[in-house]
């Protein structure tokens, strides 16, 4: 028997599947460090500026509650147009790199189904449980399509998982959350097709469009949904079509991949696979990073060290390791988000890292060039090997008139494979937005777990702390 289409299938598990209650609870664990992340990222230069540029005045209306048609802009106390709002929320949420990764897909997918959601609620008060819902499909539908795509290849093409795959997340959110049958959901797909895309170029130059992408994932698939609630028509196999999602983005896919993506999304299992973060750059850094700062932190010798070989996934080499002089090279925020040697040095030398750091990136770029500078970036054909279900990492480190140092890990912490629970994740939002505001917020987020429960975006929003 042949499977059914990707964009039927897709559209019929969004618009009908049945999360249970472990799925929810992810969802609200999931949801509460969005929110911390999306606060803290409020203070970024890049939140700032997309506020003045898009907010009247520059700052909008200070209100408790949302006038008609407003949906908050976490990190203050203001409300803006639904799309807007999505937009700004998104970049906000992705700016610090801190965002949770869904790793087979390499895809953010927070940053995108909880923006969506949030600005999409305050139009039609749900039930708690039917927001969670939405959220558990949207993760789903974003999560099977970067499956489908292939992490690797889409980098290799210079796209962004989030950005291409995210607005048919978003639309499959908000179309469950809008009451659409299946085949709504497929026009809210076909509608999408035209809105996805999004440019690797933001590696060249340390700019900020990719902290861009969630938002207009976000504001995209929300227009979507709306305008396929309202009659409006797309293709009708926004994946499959001959000019469709996989002919645009798709190449030479093994066609065994589809039946594959799909059939496993039926478990609804992308919301455990996601994997929450705990340094704020670029998760292909992570592993290498977590070995290292482990290392440090137990009393790792670092005296006449001469070469430290940090083994990084292929999918992720283009992004985080080559070329290697412009990844030694760190002037910005962004470079050091993206720069493997930078991260390798500043997890060795502190055996942490921060926002602080990263914002500080290219002062601490100074004091840390002799090792930035004996850093090196390969490939691993037994790390590859598990890629994109799995991802790991290795190091070795060499001294003068010493032996080397071998370190590997199966998988990076916050990941399935090294998972991090309640209390790491209130820890994270502790230092993020403060302890006060975490209990605030953890705090709300919890009381969604209420049989009765309803979804109060503004209550969320005002959980979080405005930022400094």
């Amino acid at each position: 028997m042949q499977p059914p289409p990707v964009t039927s299938a897709l559209a019929e598990l969004a618009a009908t599947a049945r999360p249970g209650p472990a799925d929810r609870d992810r969802a609200r664990l999931l949801l509460a460090d969005y929110l911390a992340v999306a606060a803290a990222g409020a203070a970024a230069d890049s939140a700032r500026v997309a506020r003045a540029a898009l907010l009247p005045g520059g700052s909008g209306a200070a209100e408790a509650a949302g006038p008609a048609g407003a949906a908050a802009v976490l990190g203050t106390r203001h409300f803006a147009p639904v799309r807007d709002a999505a937009l700004l929320n998104g970049i906000s949420a992705h700016s610090l790199e801190l965002d949770d990764t869904h790793e087979p897909s390499s895809s953010h997918p927070g940053t995108v189904i909880w923006t969506a959601l949030l600005a999409a609620s305050p139009a039609r008060p749900a039930p708690a449980a039917a927001v969670l819902d939405s959220a558990v499909t949207g993760y789903q539908v974003m999560a099977s399509l970067g499956e489908l795509l292939g992490p690797a290849e889409l980098y290799g093409q210079g796209l962004h998982p989030t950005a291409v795959c995210g607005v048919f997340g978003a639309a499959a959110a908000v179309a469950r959350l809008r009451g659409l049958d299946p085949g709504g959901v497929a026009q809210s797909f076909g509608i999408a097709l035209s809105m996805a895309a999004g440019s690797m170029a933001y590696l060249s130059e340390g700019a900020w469009t990719k902290r861009f992408h969630s938002g207009s994932a976000a504001a995209g698939g929300i227009l979507a949904a709306d305008l396929a609630a309202g009659g409006f028509t797309g293709p009708a196999d926004a994946v499959g079509d001959r000019y469709g999602l996989m002919h645009i983005y798709g190449g030479a896919r093994p066609p065994s991949r589809a039946a594959t993506v799909t059939g496993h999304a039926a478990g609804l299992p992308a919301v455990h696979e996601t994997s929450v973060k705990f340094h704020p750059c670029c998760r292909y850094m992570h592993g290498v990073m977590d070995l290292l700062a482990a290392y440090r932190s137990e009393g790792g010798r670092t005296e006449g060290l001469t070469g430290i070989d940090c083994g990084v996934l292929t999918g992720g080499m283009s992004l985080v390791g080559e070329p290697l002089a412009r990844k030694r090279q760190v002037t910005s925020t962004v470079d050091a988000q993206f720069s493997m040697p930078f991260g390798a040095a500043l997890a060795l030398a502190r055996g942490s890292s921060s926002v602080t750091d990263f914002a500080r990136a290219s002062e601490l770029a100074a004091e840390l060039r002799p090792w930035l500078e004996i850093t090196r970036v390969h490939t691993s054909p037994a790390l590859d090997a598990a890629y994109p279900q799995r991802w790991g990492a290795e190091v070795t480190l060499t001294f003068d008139g010493g032996e080397p140092v071998e370190l590997r890990t199966e998988a990076f912490r916050g990941s399935p494979g090294w998972p991090a629970g309640r209390q790491e994740l209130t820890g994270k939002a502790v230092g993020l937005i403060g302890e006060p505001a975490a209990a605030r917020l953890l705090s709300v987020v919890d009381g969604l777990a209420a049989g009765d429960a309803r979804f109060d975006p503004s209550a969320l929003a005002l959980a979080c702390p405005v930022a400094a």
